[in-house]
């Protein structure tokens, strides 16, 4: 139950943030769209605990290291995690990110790391904050996770300080 529980609390912090870091590979308007598009699905499907929709938006073959240090590979096994999640310690949970960093690798991978929050849910009201580093790919016309990984911070993040 417990890595279930690091699981639904560490996909809280999937959320992409567009500042750029290097202009030599900038985004297009609509790869800014199109990202922006994959964040706001993603906090829309957190938020309402639905984790077909959450799940959706990784790739079939996505890798996901959780702050617990449990590897979860597929799509389909992130979707069964996440549903036992959303209906235990998770139920009712809310999330809010705040992005610190974005590189362009190509046209077509990007990479994200920030922080996120989650609050309420299941029988734990406290908040729980992780860190996050995010590969993002473009699979024709749209973004999707490819690797996530999450971590408790061993100090209070920047933006936190």
């Amino acid at each position: 139950m417990r890595k279930l529980l690091v699981l639904g609390v560490a996909l809280a912090f999937a959320a992409p943030g567009w500042a750029r870091e290097d202009d030599k590979l900038a985004l297009t308007n609509e790869d800014e769209k199109g990202l922006q598009k994959l964040e706001d699905a993603y906090v829309k499907a957190y938020n309402r605990g639905d984790a077909k929709a959450l799940a959706a938006l990784f790739t079939e073959d996505a890798s996901i290291l959780n702050s617990g240090g449990s590897v979860l590979k597929g799509r389909a096994v992130l979707e069964k995690g996440l549903a036992q999640v959303f209906a235990g310690p998770s139920k009712g949970a809310k999330l809010a990110n705040t992005p610190l960093s974005t590189r362009v690798v190509s046209k077509d991978v990007v990479v994200t790391q920030g922080t996120a929050r989650t609050s309420g849910g299941g029988a734990s009201k406290e908040d729980h904050i992780f860190t996050y580093t995010k590969v993002l790919v473009r699979q024709g016309k749209h973004w999707r996770i490819a690797v996530a990984h999450f971590a408790f911070p061993t100090s209070p993040p920047a933006d936190e300080r």
